[in-house]
C-alpha cells in the first residue's frame, strides 16, 4: 500500500483518484471518507483479497487500541 495522501489546508482529504493508501482505508474504517473515495475503497476491498485482509486488520488493530484505551481510561 502507497503512503501517499492530498489534503486541503483544513486537512480533509480531497479529490478521489490515486491509489488507495493505508490512510484511506483507516479513514473508511471510520466512517470520514467522502462518499466517492469511499465507493473507490469499497470496490477494492470487494475486488482484491489482499486489501480485504489488509483492511480487516487495520479494523482489529483499531478494535484493539480502542480496548486498551477504554481500559486504561477506566482505571
Amino acid at each position: 500500500m502507497h503512503l501517499a495522501c492530498t489534503r486541503d489546508n483544513t486537512g480533509s482529504r480531497t479529490g478521489g483518484g490515486g491509489p488507495i493508501t493505508d490512510e484511506d482505508l483507516n479513514a473508511y474504517i471510520d466512517g470520514e471518507l467522502p462518499a466517492d473515495r469511499r465507493c473507490e475503497v469499497e470496490r477494492l476491498i470487494a475486488s482484491d483479497d489482499a486489501a480485504r485482509t489488509h483492511a480487516e486488520e487495520l479494523r482489529r488493530v483499531r478494535q484493539i487500541v480502542q480496548i486498551a484505551f477504554l481500559s486504561d481510561h477506566d482505571r
